[in-house]
């Protein structure tokens, strides 16, 4: 079954028991962008709209983000594993 990023998102961030609130505090992203990302199944979140997000964070934080998608997507891609 084909995951797409935004449910992984949102999978992981209630498994970690945050809200959206939480998530953006910590990654430095409006509560509006987390919520548009968790909703990508029906809408389109553009690299130009993410690039842009991402400029308004410090270094630091822009790299985190960025590694934190990075091991998302790798997680979408991965085969599902049986336990």
């Amino acid at each position: 079954m084909d995951m797409c990023l935004g449910a992984v998102i949102r999978d992981r961030r209630k498994a970690m028991k945050l809200t959206q609130e939480d998530l953006a505090e910590f990654s430095g992203l409006s509560v509006n962008f987390i919520s548009r990302i968790e909703r990508t199944g029906d809408q389109n979140i553009s690299i130009k709209k993410i690039v842009t997000e991402l400029r308004k964070l410090s270094t630091f934080r822009a790299e985190k983000v960025c590694k934190a998608i990075l091991s998302l997507v790798k997680e979408i891609n991965e085969p599902t594993r049986t336990k």
